[in-house]
């Protein structure tokens, strides 16, 4: 009877393991799509008026064009079989770092000064979230 149950344990453990490691069927949206569900995201958070939101939009849309482009590049990359060298790695770590300056530029500027302080205590929260699951 006990290996029964730990045969079924085993079982239902495996199998939500597995489901867990799904890749996500909604990721696969549209630029324009995720932009615009990002930019509702937003809204809701810090209270856009429409100005805000027609910016934060084409921002996001550009944003979401861009890590597309590189993340074909990166697959081209990989593709080859050829690993990126430190000079490589230490371009793209800078190339991303002046694309966060230039996006919190971006949004300063769309900002009011009460939304601002908000969305990097957002963004703050997000880098802390991401770093302790890493």
């Amino acid at each position: 009877m006990k290996t029964r149950s730990y045969l079924l344990l085993l079982a239902l453990t495996l199998s939500l393991v597995t489901k867990a490691q799904e890749p996500h069927e909604n990721r696969n949206f549209s630029p324009e799509q995720a932009a615009t569900l990002m930019t509702k995201k937003m809204t809701l958070a810090l209270d856009l008026d429409t100005k805000q939101q027609q910016a934060v939009f084409e921002l996001f849309k550009t944003q979401v064009l861009e890590r597309q482009k590189t993340k074909e590049t990166y697959r081209a990359q990989r593709a080859t079989g050829k690993k990126p060298s430190a000079d490589d790695r230490y371009q793209w770590a800078n190339k991303k770092l002046d694309k966060a300056i230039a996006h919190k530029k971006a949004m300063r500027k769309i900002l009011d000064d009460k939304q601002f302080k908000k969305w990097e205590k957002r963004q703050t929260m997000r880098l802390k979230k991401g770093k302790k699951s890493a």
